[in-house]
C-alpha cells in the first residue's frame, strides 16, 4: 500500500477542516432560524408577485453582499491592500466553485428527487450522517456528496 504524500495529506486536512467549518456555519445558521426566515422571506415575497427565478438570485445577491461585507471587515487591518484583495479574489473564487455545486445538486434533484421524509428531516440531522447518505453539499471543490 502507498503511503500518502506530504500535499496530499495536507489537503486532506484542509477538507477536514472546511467539513468542520461547515457544519459549524450551517448548524448555527439553522439553530438561529436562518431556515424559517428564509421560508418566511420568500412566502412573502411570493404573496406579493415574486417569481423564484427572480427571487432566489435577489437572495442570493443579498446573502452574498452582507457576507462579503462581513469577511471583508473581518481581515486585520494591518494587512496589505493587496493581500487583502488577493483573499477577496480566493473567496470569491470559492464562491463560484459552490455555484457550481449547488447548480448540479438542483439539477441532480430534478432527475432524482427526494422521498418526502427526507425533505421533512431537518438538515441539521443530515449533516452528522454516514458520507454515503449525506445530501449536503460539503465545502470541497468540485465534488458533491451523495
Amino acid at each position: 500500500m502507498e503511503t500518502p504524500s506530504a500535499a496530499k495529506t495536507i489537503l486532506d486536512q484542509i477538507e477536514a477542516e472546511h467539513e468542520q467549518q461547515f457544519s459549524i456555519a450551517v448548524g448555527a445558521a439553522l439553530k438561529r432560524g436562518f431556515g424559517r426566515w428564509f421560508d418566511d422571506v420568500w412566502q412573502d415575497a411570493k404573496a406579493n408577485g415574486s417569481l423564484p427565478r427572480p427571487f432566489i438570485t435577489s437572495m442570493f445577491v443579498f446573502v452574498t453582499t452582507v457576507l462579503t461585507k462581513k469577511f471583508v471587515g473581518g481581515l486585520p487591518e494591518m494587512m496589505p491592500l493587496e493581500e487583502k484583495e488577493v483573499q477577496i479574489s480566493e473567496a470569491a473564487r470559492l464562491l463560484k466553485t459552490y455555484i457550481d455545486q449547488i447548480e448540479a445538486a438542483a439539477i441532480k434533484e430534478l432527475y432524482q428527487p427526494k422521498r418526502e421524509d427526507e425533505r421533512a428531516t431537518p438538515v441539521a440531522q443530515r449533516v452528522d450522517q454516514p458520507k454515503g447518505n449525506s445530501k449536503l453539499i460539503v465545502p470541497k471543490k468540485k465534488r458533491i456528496i451523495q
